[in-house]
């Protein structure tokens, strides 16, 4: 049988799904398992979902949070997806000092030989002029890295209110303007699967290791083409 491949969904509040104030949970993972189920039937996943409403990078429990859960699995993660830095950058934090700390995040993984997919960060509905440019700044940051384990999936973009009316907004974001609906999370999941079907083939069409993910590969993607908020969650999905 076929070696799973592991992937670790890390994160915040958009990464457990956060919404209607915690009463409900829509995980993006959710629809990435089934949409990577569809596209590679012959395949195995074993996805596990780590985000703590709230958690900042520059100051919170983002790199502990990492490194117990790289110390603690029984099998390395070939995949990290994460997305970080917008609650920095609500509590006004800088996009560069958000973006060099995020960059030590993805080091961590790197070191384990796990590959990183960065997700951008989503825009807060309404956000004034100069968030809304302190968004875009640590985007195009993410967006620009450059490195051999590292690929980008630009969901802001996909996700962007300027480009909705207010019916459309009111199906994708959630009621606070900061969080997703359920439909929103489903587009995320859908956008991340893309991207990651194209690495996973990528990679496997150039393995002669025995490897089940084979050498590295540089991708981004531009995706348009009830638990307390204290508490990290943690759940596994996938077999």
């Amino acid at each position: 049988m076929a070696t799973p491949i592991r992937i670790l969904c890390f994160g915040a509040s958009i990464t457990v799904g956060w919404n209607q104030l915690g009463l409900r949970y829509y995980p993006y993972a959710s629809t990435l398992e089934a949409r990577l189920k569809e596209a590679l039937p012959n395949r195995q996943f074993s996805i596990q979902v780590n985000g703590l409403p709230g958690d900042t990078v520059m100051q919170g429990q983002y790199m502990k949070r990492l490194r117990s859960l790289i110390s603690t699995a029984t099998t390395p993660y070939d995949f990290i997806i994460v997305q970080g830095g917008g609650n920095d950058l609500l509590s006004c934090g800088e996009p560069k000092e958000i973006f060099e700390a995020m960059r030590e995040l993805w080091s961590i993984a790197f070191e384990a030989g796990s590959k990183v997919v960065a997700l951008t960060v989503t825009m807060t509905v309404g956000a004034s002029d100069g968030l809304a440019r302190r968004y875009d700044a640590l985007n195009e940051l993410i967006a620009s890295e450059e490195h051999e384990k590292f690929s980008s999936v630009d969901v802001s973009k996909m996700l962007s209110p300027a480009t909705m009316d207010n019916v459309m907004i009111s199906r994708i974001y959630d009621r606070d303007g900061v969080h997703l609906g359920k439909e929103g999370y489903e587009k995320m999941g859908d956008a991340i699967a893309s991207a990651l079907v194209e690495m996973i083939q990528a990679e496997s069409d150039g393995n002669d290791t025995g490897d089940p993910m084979g050498p590295s590969h540089k991708h981004h993607s531009n995706a348009s083409n009830s638990e307390p908020h204290s508490h990290e969650a943690s759940t596994i999905i996938g077999n």
